[in-house]
């Protein structure tokens, strides 16, 4: 047990450290966002991807990720990419019955800071009695 919640502190601290050291921070840098799919073996249905990443459109159009508790994100959906290289951050927040909208405030600081941020978003669970499948499901979503 000690050893997942020391790799959890690691993986917080990176995510710190790469919103301090910025590739290309812009507060002006418009976000681009689009949905892809993926499938794997182990899943008779896709996972939803959902894709983060500085974008050259001139403003942003669209509010995506908002609820009660966080607030949207402005986005131009299937904005242009800036053309040059980016970093690449695959974002796999929450566990089993974790909502998708959580990480929308920090893939749009990281996507303005230069990155694509790649968030996978696991099929949701109709049945109750499948959930246990999920601990081994879950780490093959992220096997983009």
């Amino acid at each position: 047990m000690f050893h997942l919640r020391a790799v959890s502190r690691c993986g917080l601290c990176l995510v710190s450290l790469l919103l301090l050291v910025p590739v290309s921070a812009s507060a002006d840098v418009v976000v681009g966002y689009r949905v892809d799919k993926a499938t794997h073996t182990l899943r008779d249905v896709s996972t939803q991807i959902d894709i983060w990443y500085p974008s050259s459109a001139r403003q942003a159009d669209d509010i995506v990720y908002g609820n009660r508790v966080f607030e949207g994100q402005s986005v131009a959906i299937d904005g242009p990419i800036i053309e040059t290289d980016h970093p690449v951050v695959l974002l796999a927040l929450g566990g089993m019955r974790a909502s998708p909208l959580h990480s929308g405030w920090i893939a749009a600081s990281l996507a303005r800071a230069g990155y694509v941020v790649l968030v996978p978003q696991p099929p949701a669970i109709q049945d109750a009695a499948l959930a246990p499948r999920e601990l081994y499901l879950r780490p093959a979503d992220l096997r983009l």
